[in-house]
């Protein structure tokens, strides 16, 4: 996308935005703008975002007024823009790095971990530790410990602990909840704190560049369940470093990003 097309849609979304309005035809516009653009860029980055923008078109908020998640997904769209993540299409996929994680959460006691094996030098790293109140604090009470919130938080640690590592690769991570691992493959979620974050996930993939795959592993066969319930015997056996857990900075900022801040 060129930078002046870029730049006419994100003016466009910051007056919405503004005036907290967008009428349905606008709104029909937008959507097929952008969506052409990440159809074209030939993976999931957009598809969390898209359906609120079709909601506004087909059934509007009285006078355009701007749902909370129309409000998110436009703020995530106009990101989306000034990044203009490029699109990479590698001939020689199978010659990119590639790196494989297990990922897993807890339940009751909030703590999620991650193996990584890293194929370039045979070395095993890992991370785990509690979600942090202020994170736990913005989640919507579904008596449920938050399960399917910390499954999908878990790739999501991952990315943000190992950046570094996991840029320009191919990357499959292996997880035992089915519901998460399709939500996160889908892009789209329906609770919307995990929608969120998996907007953002597909956004810092592409900007990264990296080729994402998730494929379910059964429980007793994931690495990861022994460090969520406190049982270090697999990280002795591959001989695993821990690295110290860094949560993405908007995993802290949910319901901030409703009301419009960072834009």
């Amino acid at each position: 996308m060129d930078d002046d097309k870029a730049e006419r849609w994100a003016a466009g979304i910051l007056a919405a935005l503004d005036l907290d309005c967008l009428h349905d035809f606008q709104s029909a516009k937008l959507a097929g703008r952008v969506t052409f653009a990440v159809t074209l860029a030939a993976n999931r980055v957009g598809r969390a975002q898209a359906k609120p923008l079709f909601a506004q078109a087909n059934s509007p908020y009285p006078g355009g007024r701007l749902s909370l998640r129309l409000r998110a997904a436009l703020i995530w769209w106009y990101e989306y823009l000034m990044l203009r993540p490029p699109v990479h299409h590698h001939a020689g996929r199978a010659s990119r790095p590639h790196l494989r994680t297990w990922s897993d959460a807890a339940g009751a006691s909030r703590v999620l971990a991650v193996f990584l094996y890293d194929e370039r030098n045979g070395a095993w790293l890992y991370t785990a530790a509690e979600i942090p109140e202020r994170i736990w604090q913005q989640l919507a009470d579904r008596r449920d410990h938050q399960i399917g919130y910390q499954e999908i938080a878990a790739p999501w640690l991952a990315l943000a602990t190992w950046p570094e590592l996991l840029m320009d690769c191919l990357w499959t991570n292996y997880m035992d909840n089915q519901g998460s691992m399709h939500s996160l493959l889908n892009g789209s979620c329906t609770a919307p704190e995990q929608n969120i974050g998996a907007g953002k996930f597909w956004l810092r993939l592409a900007e990264a560049n990296v080729d994402f795959q998730a494929y379910r592993v059964e429980s007793k066969s994931n690495l990861a369940d022994g460090p969520t319930r406190f049982d270090l015997q697999w990280v002795g056996r591959l001989g695993a470093s821990f690295t110290p857990p860094v949560y993405p900075l908007w995993a802290f900022q949910v319901w901030e990003m409703f009301e419009g801040a960072g834009v």
